[in-house]
């Protein structure tokens, strides 16, 4: 039997509904394909903007290594492209303008972002910036993560004892970048103001692109206070909306780019232990205390006092004629005696030591001084972190009363803290000084003649 044909009003109303569904899928393929487009679009543009920032930052870095320090922005509106000024100064002339590319080394090309505007470029000057005097060679040269205080003028590191160290300067100085919520320092900021470009520069304007709108552009676009790195906000907010944002921003750290440039100096860590060192009246011989910062000739040197006989103190030996020895003892201002110790923090890594005993005698020395025909000896713990890497004793080579012995001890690995022992009945001796250094070569006070005692270097022991 034949199958009814369907009716004309049927036939009409199913053609109708393959119609729609044959547009409404034409118009998801459509706003798909325009969806692809656009992260594709978005995608190759920020590869751009991060092939551009990557370019800057290798040039900022050779920058940095040959001039010992950063250089100032170019005016947005320069033809030159020159950093305003062009030499080290205190304060940059455009501190709200852009990458200076011929100051670099750079096509003015490499410094336009993917919509063709220039880079922001946020650098930190002023009495403690980058911009003048950047080479902060009165710094350790290491970064550390217990931070002193900035010790010098105007947040500086201190040119007189060395203690500060590039950790200490960058957690104390530079730019803050609000990083999705979190605080960070940085040395400089570059910027891309985004596909809006509100308040960017086209190469040749006279005046930048519009005005931001929403806060966070705004400090982008100015200078001083915090940048802002954030989410973008979603392609249907307006670039004149108050929640609008498409910045690009990237920055370098002041450790990332100390690190790459070598700022800082391996200062030797030099401390002469009197009663001065560790801020004592005189006549104050007892800190009362375990463990303290001694001021220091040279670098950052925390003392610490033990025994494995029960507590004891720093302090001041008041016997010693030099007045330059620190002591361990259960409250009183005599010596290192048995199994009592000095312990030396000097938060940076170093290789060798060069240290002056006091009271330390070939001839013995004894408990309270009583004497012995024993030669003293002391122990040296050299610790990496808390990791123990070398033990060496030594004894004393030279007689007589307050007989005095000078060492220099290469353990050949890098430590950052050494333990004086008595190693001995007899030990009976302060340390007078101690110096910790990178190198041992002419110029660094580790060096010490390779001779035997004489008049040269009298107190100098094998």
């Amino acid at each position: 039997m034949r199958a009814p044909a369907l009716s004309l009003h049927r036939a009409r109303g199913l053609a109708s509904v393959l119609l729609v569904l044959a547009i409404a899928g034409f118009f998801v393929a459509f706003l798909l394909y325009s969806s692809m487009g656009s992260i594709s679009k978005h995608a190759d543009a920020a590869a751009g903007n991060n092939t551009r920032f990557q370019a800057i930052d290798d040039a900022l870095t050779r920058f940095v290594m040959l001039n010992r320090r950063l250089p100032c922005p170019a005016s947005g509106t320069s033809t030159t492209g020159l950093a305003e000024p062009n030499t080290a100064t205190v304060t940059c002339a455009s501190p709200a303008g852009v990458v200076p590319w011929a100051t670099l080394g750079l096509a003015q090309a490499d410094v336009l972002d993917s919509w063709g505007r220039y880079m922001f470029y946020r650098v930190s000057d002023g009495a403690s910036g980058l911009t003048g005097n950047a080479a902060l060679d009165n710094c350790l040269d290491e970064q550390v993560s217990t931070v002193y205080a900035m010790s010098g003028p105007g947040g500086s590191c201190n040119s007189t004892t060395h203690e500060n160290t590039l950790s200490d300067y960058f957690a104390a100085n530079g730019l803050t970048v609000k990083d999705h919520g979190a605080d960070k320092k940085a040395a400089y900021v570059l910027i891309s103001p985004g596909e809006s470009g509100a308040g960017g520069y086209f190469p040749g304007a006279t005046a930048p692109l519009g005005a931001p709108v929403s806060a966070n552009e705004v400090a982008n676009a100015g200078s001083g206070g915090t940048y802002w790195s954030v989410n973008p906000s979603a392609p249907s907010v307006a670039p004149n909306d108050a929640a609008h944002f498409d910045d690009v921003v990237t920055y370098r750290s002041g450790a990332t780019i100390a690190t790459a440039a070598h700022w800082g100096k391996p200062w030797p860590l030099s401390v002469v232990l009197n009663q001065a060192a560790f801020g004592l009246a005189p006549n104050q011989w007892n800190t009362n205390a375990t463990s303290l910062k001694a001021t220091v000739t040279q670098g950052p040197v925390m003392v610490n006092a033990a025994s494995n006989g029960g507590t004891v103190n720093v302090c001041v030996i008041d016997e010693d004629t030099q007045g330059a020895s620190a002591c361990a003892n259960n409250g009183g201002h005599d010596t290192i005696t048995l199994n009592e110790r000095l312990g030396f923090d000097f938060r940076v890594t170093r290789r060798f030591l060069k240290i002056q005993l006091t009271d330390f005698r070939k001839d013995g020395g004894g408990s309270g001084g009583g004497g012995g025909s024993t030669p003293e000896q002391v122990r040296f713990q050299f610790f990496n972190g808390t990791n123990l890497v070398f033990i060496i004793e030594k004894l004393a080579c030279n007689a007589g009363s307050h007989a005095l012995g000078q060492f220099q001890v290469s353990p050949n690995v890098d430590f950052t803290r050494v333990e004086v022992w008595g190693a001995n009945a007899t030990a009976d001796f302060g340390v007078g000084s101690i110096t910790a250094c990178k190198y041992d070569d002419a110029s660094h006070p580790c060096a010490l003649p390779n001779v035997q005692p004489s008049a040269a270097a009298p107190d100098w022991c094998p």
